[in-house]
């Protein structure tokens, strides 16, 4: 991660492989803003099956723990690279169960703001769960909070998130469903969707959006319900797919008035998902099965081997 670094781990009682991520003090300590505590509280207090879980948190003299489940079958960043794009069953499939992490993070009164491949993971048996919760923020009770500078990575980063480095502002859940919308369009095309060969042309096509958004019309044809769902989530915050803009009392009503689910429900109901199974999904088989040879298996992670036999 960008504040410290991952190993794995076996616990000497339970025999059990964990994902440990190490923080220097010192560094958490000259980087305020690097989320500890964030990270920290949404693990603990996750009980969702969409969320990846911190088992332990512990401390030395120099270092700070978080003890994860362990994830073998890689990021999605892995799996795109490997399948250079995906069909669209394999891409409705994991945007689906994004979707459902997305809405339990969301519930939980936080924000990821750095939503990308590599912190979707799946594990032994394909399915996904949401990682890396350093850059997460909590809202306050209006479902939003107030930006000063840009978090997250450049091209996954919402317009309204970018615009806060000229002008501090409100951001909210939305800023998430936008980066849902980049990913889904790296699924089907193969990089991101305001991809620039500089950070000052990416962020220009994110900022005039409206302009830069194009469809390839040299790729494999994609779906109406899929385009619509693509250009549904690259909207201004205002008009987007997912934001608290869009909602009905009716919608907010039945989501108890927490507009963040209310949010997802409306983002659930797209057309792009009409074949989804909400309930059963995560008791499907998943599209992509990775090889997992033994509970120490790391093929399909960038480790840092450690020895494990002890």
């Amino acid at each position: 991660g960008g504040f410290g670094r991952v190993e794995l781990a076996r616990h000497k009682r339970t025999r059990r492989v964990y994902a440990i991520k190490l923080m220097s003090k010192q560094h958490l300590l000259d980087h305020s803003q690097s989320g500890y505590w964030e990270e920290r509280d949404v693990m603990v207090k996750a009980s969702s099956e969409w969320l990846v879980a911190c088992h332990y948190a512990f401390l030395d003299k120099d270092n700070v723990y978080l003890c994860m489940e362990y994830m073998p079958g890689g990021d999605l960043y892995y799996w795109l690279e490997k399948y250079d794009t995906f069909d669209e069953t394999i891409a409705r499939f994991y945007l689906a169960e994004t979707v459902l992490a997305l809405e339990a993070l969301h519930e939980l009164g936080f924000i990821h703001r750095d939503l990308k491949p590599d912190n979707m993971l799946l594990d032994a048996g394909g399915h996904l769960k949401l990682a890396d919760f350093g850059s997460c923020v909590r809202v306050g009770e209006d479902g939003y909070y107030y930006c000063t500078s840009p978090i997250g990575t450049p091209d996954y980063i919402s317009p309204e998130m970018l615009s806060c480095q000229a002008k501090a502002g409100k951001i909210g859940p939305a800023c998430d469903w936008w980066a849902l919308g980049v990913i889904a369009y790296e699924m089907f095309f193969g990089e991101p969707a305001f991809y620039g060969q500089s950070l000052v042309e990416t962020y220009s096509r994110i900022l005039g959006h409206e302009k830069s958004l194009r469809i390839p019309t040299d790729a494999d044809p994609i779906s109406s319900d899929t385009e619509l769902f693509i250009k549904d989530l690259l909207k201004s915050s205002t008009t987007r797919l997912g934001s608290f803009d869009l909602l009905t009392d009716i919608e907010i009503k039945l989501a108890k008035n927490n507009r963040a689910v209310a949010a997802a429900q409306q983002v659930k109901s797209h057309a792009f998902f009409k074949s989804i199974h909400w309930e059963q999904l995560r008791s499907e088989n998943a599209p992509i099965q990775p090889v997992v040879n033994s509970e120490t298996d790391t093929s399909n992670i960038n480790f840092d081997e450690r020895d494990l036999s002890s």
